[in-house]
């Protein structure tokens, strides 16, 4: 005797059970012997009425209507029939009858995993199934919008949201759900589901968000402990580098006026308000105009900084520790001044510095001074580069003449192409054309209505110790006015660089992706703030991207999220006039836009937006107030300074006049 399971659905929806028919089809019966079988149907022991059913040859289909099964976790029915010759046939049918949906999941709420992550842990009492039962698992959905009525809505449940299905025990359910996005509300919803696929109620929570950490960094004499007024601390920031060697990065900050540099030690917490190191030179000569870890660049294995002193013409390099203990107690050594010499007069020589890695090839790391104002080039300005080794620099180097050589082969110049002005803002961008060195952008943002441009540089393009002479440019691009102030290395983007530009007198800023064969300002990107600047606000002053190549070859964080992918950030001077809002950009949607070729609203494209002026979405922060004077140019990108994994970024407070002024703050954000 076969069985036919059809008819399995539920033929009445508001009755307690399961309704329909049981259908059997009898085989290999002798009906020339006995022309009728009867059939008997039978549930869990007991014969269900309306049982037996009588069947023939011509009709041996045994159909038992309207029956009712209530629901249980198994459910044995039998159906039997007896033939004098051939004995009893039996056929079995073994079910789960649920027709009930579970329960509602109770107690439902979403706890911050890991902050930077934007990543929740859901948890809940496990739902009932009101059919007798087992849950089988949870449908999990996370969306963004409030209006739950219509995100979770039982007819959209299956096409919003992602499913995640929950495979561990039902006894105490709860489940990480990675990869949201920080600084936006998030909701999660969770409903059980049976066996049978019955779906119970969605339950969901109230909005929940992970939120970055804001700490502004006053400066030193603003808290009196230093005797300078109009220090304008914040004016020079690097965030790059591990000085004291326990895994998390270190802050550099100048101050210009204040003729100190402040050093603060990375922590689970957060910066200290207050420095844990001073490095002090003259007041006045704009000593901390620049600052930058530039690497063991005299082979004792300890990290050294670089300071820009402009106002005097000279950059210091101060030798550094490999422990903190070291860094507190010990004096801090200049090991040598680089000043211009007689070779020439250099305005704001050491306006920029830049960490290059090895630039030459030599396996040392070397660094590069940005001399935008130059008088031997009619004020267009050069590069001066500064060659590491495994011995000590000497105390005193100076550019000797108009090429830059020098006894000890420790120096190298790159003299301004024709038609530039102030060239000197540099970018290392590592060995971006394939050659063990690195290579080199150089910015040179003109004076309105000069257009600005930038100027790539490739190793062996140059004189017989493969470095660069003012013949050796590899590309170069021309944009606008102001273009060329700020530059920073966004990340690695199909194996090579992408960079980053400003362009605050048009307030725009630019990333370029590049390409093996157009070079490194292709697959460009224009990014605007629409209806968020005016006059004076100079959107893209600010451009941080996730790179760290100064401090080795491929090293980059990303700002959003622990995925690999480096993220870049734009703000202005200002947003519609006063405190900036900082624009975080996921990276690979900004290489798309630069596919696409059209100017981008940063607005659209970012994926968060923080508006510093404002403290009431942010976690342990401290509210940035007016009067802010305006955004630094030589901001800071900050490997990790807390441990969790993710890179973290500085935001120094500066203006470029002399006639303002204001002590300075340094905005951390991680």
């Amino acid at each position: 005797m076969g069985a036919d399971t059809a008819g399995a659905s539920d033929d009445d929806d508001q009755t307690a059970g399961w309704q329909g028919d049981l259908i059997v089809t009898v085989t290999d019966f002798d009906f020339d012997a006995e022309p009728t079988a009867q059939v008997a149907f039978s549930l869990d022991g007991s014969q269900l009425p309306g049982s037996p059913v009588s069947v023939t040859e011509g009709n041996p289909v045994a159909t038992l209507s309207s029956v009712t099964i209530p629901d249980a976790l198994s459910a044995v029915i039998v159906a039997t029939v007896v033939s004098s010759a051939l004995g009893t046939g039996t056929s079995v049918l073994n079910v789960v009858v649920d027709t009930l949906a579970p329960g509602e999941v109770a107690d439902l709420s979403a706890t911050e995993l890991k902050r930077r992550d934007a990543s929740f842990t859901l948890s809940w009492t496990p739902a009932t199934d009101n059919g007798g039962g087992a849950v089988d698992y949870y449908d999990v959905r996370v969306a963004d919008s409030a209006d739950t009525g219509v995100i979770f809505a039982e007819e959209n449940f299956e096409t919003n949201g992602a499913a995640v299905v929950f495979s561990g025990s039902t006894s105490a359910p709860s489940m990480a759900m990675p990869g949201q996005t920080m600084e936006a509300d998030q909701y999660f919803a969770v409903r059980a589901v049976d066996a049978v696929g019955n779906v119970g109620p969605v339950a969901f929570t109230a909005a929940v968000a992970t939120h970055f950490y804001v700490t502004v960094l006053e400066s030193p004499a603003s808290l009196l402990q230093s005797p300078v007024a109009n220090e304008r601390f914040g004016a020079a920031i690097d965030g790059t580098a591990d000085l004291d060697g326990d895994g998390l990065s270190d802050l550099v900050v100048g101050s210009r006026k204040g003729g100190v540099v402040y050093i603060y030690w990375g922590s689970a917490s957060g910066y200290s308000a207050t420095a844990d190191v001073t490095i002090t030179g003259a007041a006045n000569m704009d000593f901390g105009s620049a600052v930058a870890v530039v690497g063991d660049v005299d082979g004792d294995d300890a990290l050294d900084i670089a300071i820009g002193a402009f106002g005097a013409g000279a950059v210091h390099l101060y030798g550094g520790y490999k422990t903190r203990a070291d860094w507190t107690n010990k004096a801090i050594p200049l090991i040598s001044t680089i000043t211009p010499g007689t070779g020439g007069f250099y305005l704001e020589f050491g306006a920029n510095i830049t960490p290059l890695g090895d630039f030459d090839g030599d396996t040392y790391p070397d660094f590069a001074i940005g001399v935008p104002l130059t008088l031997t080039t009619g004020f267009t300005g050069s590069v001066v580069i500064v060659r590491g080794s495994a011995t000590a620099l000497p105390a005193i180097m100076s550019i000797e003449n108009n090429l830059g050589k020098l006894a000890g082969d420790r120096i190298r110049q790159i003299m301004a192409p024709p038609s530039t002005f102030g060239f000197g803002y540099i970018l290392g961008t590592g060995p971006y054309y394939g050659t063990p060195a690195g290579s080199i952008v150089v910015g040179a943002p003109g004076s309105d209505p000069t257009p600005g441009n930038a100027h790539s540089y490739a190793p062996g393009n140059g004189d017989d110790d493969g470095l660069f002479l003012a013949d050796a440019v590899e590309h170069s691009v021309v944009e606008e006015p102001g273009f060329g102030f700020a530059l920073t290395g966004v990340g690695v983007f199909d194996g090579h660089m992408a960079i980053g530009v400003s362009s605050p007198t048009v307030s725009k800023a630019y990333a370029y992706f590049g390409s093996e064969t157009g070079g490194m300002f292709t697959n460009r990107v224009v990014f605007e703030n629409t209806g968020g600047d005016r006059s004076g606000d100079r959107f893209g002053e600010v451009v941080i991207g996730g790179a760290l190549w100064g401090q080795g070859a491929g090293t980059q964080v990303s700002f959003i999220g622990a995925d690999s992918t480096p993220d870049l950030v734009l703000a202005g001077d200002f947003e519609l006039g006063v405190v900036p809002t900082v624009y975080i950009v996921d990276g690979s949607a900004a290489q798309t836009a630069g596919q696409m070729g059209s100017p981008v609203d940063v607005k659209t494209i970012a994926t968060v937006a923080l508006d510093l002026g404002d403290d009431s979405g942010f976690t342990n922060v401290d509210q940035v107030t007016m009067p802010w004077v305006g955004s630094a140019l030589h901001n800071s990108v900050i490997g990790d300074l807390n441990g969790d994994g993710v890179g973290d970024f500085a935001i120094g407070e500066n203006v470029g006049g002399e006639n303002v002024d204001y002590d300075g703050r340094a905005v951390v954000i991680w």
